[in-house]
């Protein structure tokens, strides 16, 4: 059963990030000291029936170094039953944050980045899933960055493909790729959907929260180009580290940009398999 807080204070420096409602799950006792290396961030809203594809992901990854923070925008369906019936048995830490009220994408962004404790997010949309050694694999890229130089990273994109697999946009020019948004836009014509993860203590600081009242769309652009003045990121041609991005994925977004309710990915796209 999970423990659960409850309050109404507002996260420092913060005034539009109300909290309502926070439930964990109890930690593995055997990992009750360790701080996770990566989050999982997922904003969601009257998604009940299709969260159980990240979590299913999650669930069998071969790295288990990880939590789930999971911000549920004010669902008015079973979000919250749903997420709290995995805590008894997730092999993982899940954190459920739920606000006051709608404030949009962009401040559940500010939420999530408020609760994670990972040292790199990722940021999975709540109907995506993906392979068993995501984790691994991206990790494994990370880490190859040598250890003095990764504080000039921001951290690892990699392409994406449809549920095709058909490569969405163009592959950047080497398998390896060290460059920055700026760069690899308009220098070498990278083009299409990219994925990865990134520093947290990065985001944190170059994440500006939205407007306040607007719930709208939220150019990630606006992040990338801020970051790209000091930091580099590492991008690699490899597809099998990201989920494929399906017509429901696709749907999801162009709904949010319709309606107003924002899908701005800190990573610019991820994902779904039916």
């Amino acid at each position: 059963m999970p423990d659960s807080l409850r309050n109404k204070s507002t996260i420092a420096g913060n005034p539009m990030t109300d909290v309502a409602e926070i439930l964990e799950s109890r930690a593995d006792p055997t990992r009750a000291d360790q701080t996770p290396t990566f989050t999982f961030f997922t904003p969601t809203r009257n998604r009940a029936q299709v969260l159980h594809r990240v979590y299913d992901s999650l669930r069998v990854q071969t790295r288990r170094d990880f939590e789930w923070v999971v911000v549920d925008n004010c669902s008015e369906d079973n979000t919250r039953e749903v997420v709290s019936q995995w805590f008894g048995e997730a092999p993982f830490p899940i954190k459920y944050v739920r606000p006051s009220e709608n404030r949009g994408l962009g401040n559940s962004y500010q939420l999530a980045m408020s609760y994670a404790r990972g040292e790199l997010i990722f940021t999975i949309r709540d109907a995506d899933a993906f392979e068993p050694n995501t984790i691994e694999r991206m990790a494994d890229h990370w880490y190859a960055i040598p250890a003095a130089e990764r504080d000039g990273y921001v951290g690892v994109s990699c392409n994406t493909h449809d549920e095709n697999h058909v490569l969405i946009g163009t592959r950047f020019p080497s398998d390896v790729f060290d460059s920055d948004y700026c760069e690899s836009t308009y220098r070498s014509h990278v083009s299409g959907e990219k994925w990865g993860m990134q520093r947290l203590d990065l985001m944190r600081e170059y994440m500006l929260p939205p407007p306040k009242g607007y719930l709208g769309w939220y150019p990630e652009s606006i992040v990338w180009r801020r970051i790209a003045q000091r930091y580099q990121t590492r991008y690699i041609n490899d597809e099998a580290c990201a989920p494929p991005t399906t017509r429901m994925s696709r749907a999801r977004v162009s709904e949010g940009r319709r309606l107003g309710g924002a899908m701005p990915m800190a990573c610019p796209s991820i994902l779904a398999r039916h």
